[in-house]
């Protein structure tokens, strides 16, 4: 349980750089915020100081913040921490530059600034979402008061190292989405004479009760479980996200719940309320102490709502749910819940590729009136058996036969099952989606059938067992990782194949032999184990190989070099002295760095070293070699 914990973790973090949640990987410049870029066209001004320029637009005789850029002798001076930028004595925003009068500073504008002190200006009338940086760990405030003539704040409005006591003016009227970071922010202190905002027992919200913007994670201890007011009828974005709270009491009036609400908190019951129809992209996700869901009235369910939430034992999805996003219950419901079933209600349409998978632990059970999906043996199908959706992890099964109307294996279909030893296609298969079989730890023995043309990426990832892997006559493709870590020793390649992905058999440890038809070309370098002996099919009374390359019976013609053949410092070749052409396309797609070719060399063919991204010297023994059309394209 643990290994496979771990390997979901990292598996998920991937996919979640995928979709774009993604780290600052910005190089450190005096372009501090090469992501949010401002485009020269917007006319900018300049303001300097001893350590920064502030860029600035204008309108009128207002003027807003757009950048902040790191003088070079600063950045020369002071080295900042990894990624980091160096710690400014201070940063000071004025009430004035060049007459005109500073209100605004716009999203991202100093996202990367770091410093010991922050001043901002009584002028300040909007301050944008991540834009003002953060403090240095050695100076973080106790309380920091914004500006009194504040109207607008942003989301998360410091990068981290947020003051534990934050004042928010009597002007402000408008507060974004988490503005600041609940697990840092100990109190927030509304001002006298504000009408808009409250605070009631550790939530921030409107003053007419119907929106909270987010919730304090310092008053999880001391309530322990929170009833969100009556009236209220907006949960923000992040409103709750990482709090300790162990529940969450949602009210009747509530209708709309924010992305990522109540993502990575400590939740562990949810009873969604009837006038709430979505639950929108990773409300729930990574909440690992949840263990009973009501979606009550729910009609959909978004992309990862609920994935990574390992802990669910107890799901009612309710009588009105009609879509299930992409992933979203993936890594969801408890593995030691064995004998439970997950039931499928009858008015759901739409699964979406991955809804259920990566380790379910519940059967499936589809409503016999669902006029979309059908069940059988506690694996979901769609309705005319001709796609397999979900095998659930604790299946039973060692030997499965595929039944002969599934054209399609889906996205995690039998992900994690690791009782399955052996699978049999049909010939009816058109196509196995990617992560079909990952991490089935004791599938043995898969044979490819003869009318899937494609092995989609991460297919069979990590099946650590599967040592007989069978590839037919009619296969043109492998995708990234489709076989890499298994345990495959021997591999005979179609002469159909025509490409073969990034590392589909590069973990292969065991790999040992690899034969494969000289007119494979397109072969990503790193698609093979590095000790693995690549040889070719071939013609023994008219082919001859000397090295790994394929030549001519009487070694006067190269006729092709493998492309998979490299080492981690590189690869140099000499081609023979009783060599006296080497042909079209022999070298292309290799991951050769340096050739030495004899003066008997008196042709080289069209395109023989096309596509040798790795290639830096070619040395020739004679200049009078007959060339061909793109030797080197």
């Amino acid at each position: 349980m643990k290994k496979k914990l771990l390997k979901v973790s990292a598996f998920l973090l991937a996919l979640s750089l995928i979709n774009g949640v993604s780290p600052d990987s910005a190089l450190i410049s005096r372009d501090m915020e090469t992501i949010y870029a401002v485009s020269e066209s917007d006319n900018l001004q300049k303001y300097e100081t001893e350590y920064y320029e502030l860029q600035y637009s204008v309108s009128g005789k207002e003027a807003v913040i757009k950048k902040l850029l790191y003088n070079e002798e600063y950045l020369e001076k002071n080295v900042g921490d990894g990624y980091e930028m160096p710690v400014l004595p201070e940063l000071v925003i004025p009430e004035k530059i060049d007459g005109y009068t500073v209100t605004g500073i716009d999203d991202f504008a100093m996202r990367r600034a770091r410093y010991d002190k922050l001043i901002l200006p009584d002028t300040l009338r909007s301050i944008g979402s991540s834009s003002l940086g953060a403090f240095s760990f050695r100076r973080i405030p106790d309380v920091f008061s914004l500006p009194e003539s504040l109207e607008t704040i942003g989301s998360n409005i410091f990068e981290y190292n947020y003051p534990e006591k934050i004042v928010i003016p009597a002007s402000v009227n408008s507060i974004e989405c988490q503005p600041f970071n609940g697990t840092e922010v100990r109190e927030i202190i509304i001002s006298e004479g504000n009408t808009h905002f409250c605070m009631d027992n550790g939530a921030l919200m409107t003053s007419d009760g119907t929106r909270l913007i987010m919730f304090l994670d310092s008053y999880s201890g001391k309530v322990g479980e929170y009833q969100v007011p009556e009236g209220v009828k907006q949960i923000d974005s992040c409103a709750f996200m990482k709090c300790r709270l162990s529940g969450v009491l949602l009210p009747e009036s509530l209708e709309d719940i924010g992305e990522s609400a109540f993502s990575e908190s400590y939740i562990e019951k949810i009873t969604i309320p009837s006038k709430v129809k979505t639950i929108k992209n990773r409300t729930f996700f990574e909440c690992r102490s949840l263990t009973d869901v009501n979606l009550n009235s729910v009609e959909t369910v978004e992309e990862w709502a609920f994935s990574s939430c390992f802990t669910i034992v107890s799901i009612d999805f309710g009588s009105r749910l009609k879509k299930i996003g992409e992933n979203g219950f993936s890594a969801a419901f408890d593995l030691k819940n064995k004998n439970s079933e997950i039931l499928i209600p009858e008015t759901v349409t739409d699964i979406g590729t991955g809804a259920f998978g990566i380790f379910i632990g519940c059967a499936f059970k589809v409503d016999e009136n669902n006029k979309n999906y059908a069940s059988r043996d506690g694996i979901i199908y769609n309705k005319d058996f001709s796609r397999i959706i979900q095998c659930p992890e604790n299946n039973k099964i060692t030997d499965f036969v595929v039944p002969e109307t599934v054209k399609s294996i889906g996205k995690y279909a039998f992900s994690g099952v690791s009782s399955l030893e052996k699978i049999e296609l049909p010939d009816s298969l058109d196509e196995i989606e990617d992560y079909a079989f990952m991490d089935c730890d004791n599938l043995k023995s898969v044979t490819i059938p003869k009318s899937i043309t494609r092995i989609n990426d991460y297919a069979f990832w990590s099946c650590d067992r599967l040592s007989e892997i069978i590839l037919q006559e009619g296969l043109e493709s492998i995708g990234i990782r489709a076989f890499d870590n298994t345990a495959v020793t021997e591999l005979n390649l179609p002469k159909s194949l025509k490409e073969i992905g990034e590392e589909a058999f590069y973990n292969c440890t065991e790999l040992e032999k690899v034969t494969l038809y000289p007119e494979l070309r397109n072969v990503h370098y790193c698609a093979f184990f590095m000790d693995a002996d690549i040889s070719y099919v071939r013609d023994a009374e008219q082919t001859a190989v000397a090295d790994g390359v394929l030549f001519s019976k009487d070694m006067t013609v190269l006729l092709s070099f493998p492309v998979t053949r490299m080492n981690y410092n590189g690869l140099e070749y000499t081609v023979p002295d009783s060599v006296k052409e080497i042909a079209a396309g022999a070298f292309e797609g290799s991951a050769v760095t340096r050739v030495n070719i004899p003066d008997s060399v008196e042709k080289i063919g069209d395109g023989a070293f096309r596509n040798c991204i790795s290639l830096l010297n070619i040395s020739f023994g004679s200049t009078s070699v007959n060339m061909g059309k793109d030797v080197f394209n």
